[in-house]
């Protein structure tokens, strides 16, 4: 089964369900890595974005505070973030 953060998906619903992941992350491998191989390994695709790609400010510009719990990874699920670096790897797992 998939699981997304709103329901359950089963299998034979999958193929319709067509999720946008984009990662919020510095433009460094560190904790985003095994996160984007979990992705990889499930063929799912994920964007990175920095954030001032992302938030159009500088991280110490205004960013952080902008964040939950103010600081990254975040993972954007059909635009609904998920913070912290565990959690994120345990969804992609999932």
């Amino acid at each position: 089964q998939l699981i997304c953060l709103s329901r359950v998906v089963p299998r034979d619903e999958q193929e319709d369900v067509a999720m946008k992941l984009q990662m919020i992350y510095f433009p460094v491998r560190a904790r985003q890595e095994p996160i984007l191989m979990a992705f990889a390994y499930a063929k799912m695709p994920c964007d990175v974005l920095s954030p001032t790609e992302f938030y159009g400010k500088g991280w110490g510009d205004g960013a952080k505070q902008e964040t939950p719990y103010g600081g990254l990874p975040v993972l954007l699920v059909d635009g609904k973030p998920l913070a912290q670096s565990g959690s994120i790897l345990r969804y992609a797992a999932s």
